[in-house]
């Protein structure tokens, strides 16, 4: 038994050892991206990256991604003429209303002003369309005072936050811009202010969750169905430039 002692210890060292050494090449050799289908037999050189069995899908995702970004690039670099960024744009075109769908036909907006808040130098309209028969949507424009004939218009588009356009940083944005002389108009996305798809009386919020859930959910379901929640999104958006420029 006393044999057994040394072999033992020599064994543990060697591991330690190799684990050791590996380690702080590794490091240098973390790289999200799979630029090679070669398999590398060197198990020990991305051990880091590796480790966390949450992130496996999340990293294989993130390579093909890079994968599309990298051809991407090389496809705009190849760009040297007016025609080849004129057929680049038909091709992405076609591409984004493959994806998207056919939008609707343009029906009734049916807008309605349902209250005005006066503010220094600018008011504040609440408006609500439709932007699909019965399909809701609420949003605020924002007026300069004394603004007459035409000035400049922005469409300012709010992401992910619940709270939407009414969140404190957005507030500022556009009050920024409205006393700068612009009229700005602003929307509630799907699943974000007072547009909320999930809206549950019993507990006052959203039966999903946060907005991006709603998203996610939203999606899923058209996705079921054949369609693209995206084209929601982008016909909202364009029946409200509709409105600031009618």
């Amino acid at each position: 038994m006393a044999s057994l002692g040394p072999c033992l210890s020599c064994i543990l060292s060697l591991c330690t050892f190799l684990l050791f050494a590996q380690a702080k090449p590794a490091t240098k050799r973390v790289d999200l991206t799979l630029k090679s289908e070669v398999e590398d037999l060197l198990v020990f050189n991305d051990w880091v990256r590796w480790n966390d069995p949450g992130s496996l899908l999340i990293t294989h995702l993130n390579g093909q991604a890079a994968q599309y970004y990298q051809s991407r690039d090389q496809e705009i670099k190849n760009l040297k003429t007016k025609n080849d960024w004129i057929s680049r744009q038909k091709q992405i075109k076609d591409q984004l209303q493959q994806l998207i769908g056919p939008f609707p036909e343009k029906g009734a907006l049916n807008p309605k002003i349902t209250g005005i808040v006066q503010k220094d130098g600018y008011r504040i309209e609440k408006i609500i369309y439709e932007s699909r028969p019965h399909f809701y949507v609420s949003g605020c424009l924002f007026i300069p005072d004394h603004a007459t004939g035409k000035i400049p218009g922005i469409l300012n588009l709010i992401g992910h936050e619940q709270e939407s356009f009414r969140a404190e940083l957005d507030q500022l944005v556009m009050i920024n811009l409205v006393k700068k002389g612009m009229m700005v108009m602003t929307i509630d996305p799907p699943g974000q202010g007072e547009n909320v798809q999930y809206f549950d009386p019993k507990i006052g919020v959203s039966s999903i969750g946060y907005s991006v859930i709603e998203h996610c959910y939203f999606g899923n379901q058209c996705f079921l169905t054949g369609t693209s929640s995206a084209s929601y999104f982008i016909w909202d958006a364009i029946w409200s430039l509709d409105y600031l420029v009618g």
